[in-house]
């Protein structure tokens, strides 16, 4: 094989790469990320809540238990939020994802704590 051969070839492969369309960079959702960071306190706060219980022998207070509760309905409603911001196509497909999969863990989570104190008592 001669160098002209390969020579030859090189130009070819310039115009092809000149033929590539790049894509625009999309914008991250911020909504995403605010539902991903209630989710997140929520998660934390289950952890608190459960490792709380176990110190005090499951004698927590009705405080710790309501905001237990309204952490469980910011988990649905963010898991909402993020369920309608990842059908948002002109938005950043990780941004997207973490919005949803985060509020999907923590409601998850919730729906498994609640079930099981429903089948504890």
């Amino acid at each position: 094989m001669s160098n002209d051969f390969i020579r030859a070839d090189r130009p070819e492969r310039r115009r092809r790469r000149r033929r590539r369309y790049s894509e625009a960079v999309k914008p991250a959702s911020q909504a995403s990320y605010v539902v991903a960071i209630v989710s997140s306190l929520s998660i934390v706060y289950t952890i608190f809540i459960m490792v709380y219980s176990i110190i005090k022998a499951g004698e927590i207070g009705n405080v710790f238990g309501g905001l237990a509760f309204l952490f469980m309905i910011a988990s649905a409603v963010s898991l909402f939020i993020g369920g309608r911001e990842f059908r948002d196509q002109s938005r950043s497909q990780i941004s997207r994802l973490v919005g949803l999969v985060i509020p999907a863990a923590s409601v998850v989570i919730w729906i498994i704590i609640y079930g099981i104190g429903l089948v504890v008592n």
